[in-house]
């Protein structure tokens, strides 16, 4: 009787100590994986903090680009109101019924020197933007509004405002040079004498054509300013985004 008591004691005892076992192990189970837990975390904090740095790296190369576009703006505006001035002095000079020797030289210098001819083209600098779509991480950029508004920036190939200037501008380049060119102007460039009509002889004053075409060009000038403003508007809304985004 007594031998069997103590089998059951020390039966007892063995699952004590293998309870005690089954808690240990438990807990070493739930340490490991709290470890690993935190590890994760702190890994994609890192990951978080090492994305947002490169976004914000790309964020300053496209913010840069932006205000690069907006000096070009400012620029293209200030060219315009010279071609339009221009326009003008050609005008007063085209409504005289004769071209006088000086008037001639004016006129000469317009065509040679002024922006008659010329147009100031825009073409968005996309350095930034190229370089974070190449890599494919354009998702780095975490506001969705930004990014979104960035991508509809660098999809205008182009400003029909700009695009119908310079159309306009080379028409009427091509049409004019023929009805300008006279005696003393082709002996001004090409220091050769040739029997062609002399420069009182030009009528510009009756050239319904050439008047209407200089009233357009001047009414797209000032339809290249109003589109100017708008872009400068966007330009402004997307560094103050991207502005936003580089605090946080």
């Amino acid at each position: 009787m007594i031998t069997f008591f103590r089998k059951i004691r020390q039966k007892m005892l063995n699952e004590n100590k293998l309870s005690k076992y089954l808690l240990y192990a438990i807990g070493e189970i739930v340490l490991v994986v709290i470890g690993i837990l935190i590890a994760l975390w702190l890994n994609n904090l890192n990951t978080i903090s090492q994305n947002k740095e490169k976004g914000d790296i790309m964020l300053l190369e496209i913010r840069e680009n932006l205000i690069s576009d907006t000096l070009l703006i400012h620029e293209i505006s200030t060219f315009n109101a010279e071609k339009s001035s221009d326009i003008s002095k050609f005008m007063q000079i085209a409504a005289q019924k004769k071209v006088s020797p000086e008037l001639g030289e004016k006129m000469f210098f317009l065509l040679s020197e002024g922006k008659l001819f010329t147009n100031a083209s825009f073409t968005p600098n996309s350095t930034g933007y190229k370089t974070l779509t190449n890599s494919g991480n354009i998702e780095i950029i975490a506001n969705t509004e930004l990014r979104n508004q960035l991508t509809q920036y660098y999809l205008k190939t182009s400003i029909a405002a700009f695009d119908e200037l310079l159309n306009l501008t080379r028409s009427f380049k091509y049409y004019i040079l023929p009805k300008i060119m006279n005696r003393e102007f082709v002996k001004k460039v090409t220091n050769l004498d040739f029997q062609i009509r002399n420069l009182e002889d030009i009528k510009l004053n009756e050239d319904e054509k050439m008047v209407s075409d200089l009233i357009l060009i001047l009414a797209n000038i000032n339809q290249n300013e109003q589109a100017s403003v708008e872009l400068k508007k966007e330009l402004a809304h997307l560094i103050a985004l991207i502005d936003e985004e580089l605090k946080k």
